[in-house]
């Protein structure tokens, strides 16, 4: 039986490998010149963490972020 926390790095791991296929793909269609731009909503670091990476891993640049309050319930 895996643990908790082998389950949650497995699935993290598959996360960040489908955004990584899913970035990508926008890298191909994106004209020359183009922009993309998208919005991610997470309270916890490990989501952020994998976003970043996978962006990073599928040939991107970041240029800017703009950080925002989304939720004022969340801590």
């Amino acid at each position: 039986m895996r643990s908790i926390a082998g389950a949650l790095s497995a699935a993290n791991a598959a996360y960040q490998s489908l955004m990584t296929g899913c970035w990508t793909e926008c890298r191909r269609v994106l004209k020359d010149g183009g922009v993309m731009a998208f919005t991610f909503h997470h309270s916890a670091d490990e989501p952020w963490i994998s976003l970043l990476q996978s962006l990073f891993d599928s040939g991107w640049l970041l240029e800017a972020t703009y950080p925002i309050r989304s939720d004022e319930t969340k801590g």
